[in-house]
C-alpha cells in the first residue's frame, strides 16, 4: 500500500506519499517524500515545510488526482491522517 497525505499546497492539490522517500544526500537532515500533483507530476520536497504550509484537502478536492495516480501509475493508496 502506498500511504498518501492529500494537501492543499498554495493553492494546488498534491499527494505526499510516505513511505517513498526520496532519497537525497543533504546537510540539512530534513525527511524529504516523494510528492505527486497534476502539473508537476512526481518531486520531491520537504515534509515539514509542506505540513506547515499547507492545509487538508477535502475528498472533493482531491478525487481526480487519486484517480489519476491509481490510473496512470498503479498507486494502490492508502489515505493516511496526517496526525497518524
Amino acid at each position: 500500500m502506498d500511504k498518501v497525505i492529500f494537501r492543499k499546497f498554495k493553492g494546488e492539490i498534491i499527494a505526499i506519499i510516505l513511505n517513498t522517500p526520496f532519497d537525497r544526500s543533504y546537510k540539512d537532515n530534513k525527511k524529504y517524500v516523494m510528492v505527486y500533483s497534476h502539473f508537476g507530476q512526481h518531486g520531491y520536497g520537504d515534509y515539514e515545510y509542506l505540513m506547515e504550509n499547507s492545509k487538508p484537502a477535502k475528498e472533493e478536492e482531491y478525487k481526480e488526482l487519486k484517480k489519476e495516480m491509481e490510473t496512470l501509475f498503479h498507486y494502490n493508496i492508502e489515505e493516511v491522517n496526517e496526525n497518524e
